[in-house]
């Protein structure tokens, strides 16, 4: 490291050239490398982040669900809930691309709606 640590700009600029989705594949399949079906407890919640939106210009804030291996403490994969969908279509979204194989999974009541969207019932 002979120029010291990168700064704001430069982290920042490799951010912007960089393929969201192609970043998440690569960080999906390197999950699966570090932690291939052994994880024991899997939780999917979803959060929003707070102070993200802004009511005045009707700006929602960013609402996502995660899933979270509990005994190794690793986010296994995110999801963010597009608007005018709810936190299920995210769940639904992030079922295929991981394996549960021997694992117990939890989630909130608003995962048991099961196929049923918001509106539907």
């Amino acid at each position: 490291m002979s120029h010291g640590i990168p700064g704001y700009d430069t982290i920042r600029h490799v951010f912007e050239v960089l393929d969201p989705k192609q970043l998440d594949a690569c960080l999906l399949s390197w999950v699966g490398q570090v932690c291939p079906d052994s994880h024991t407890i899997i939780a999917i919640d979803g959060k929003s982040v707070r102070v993200s939106g802004w009511s005045a210009k009707r700006v929602r804030a960013l609402h996502s669900v995660t899933t979270h291996a509990s005994l190794s403490g690793l986010v296994l994969a995110q999801q963010r809930c597009e608007e005018r969908t709810n936190e299920i279509t995210a769940i639904e979204a992030l079922l295929p691309l991981l394996s549960f194989k021997g694992s117990l999974m939890t989630i909130d009541a608003i995962g048991t709606l099961g196929g049923h969207r918001a509106g539907d019932h």
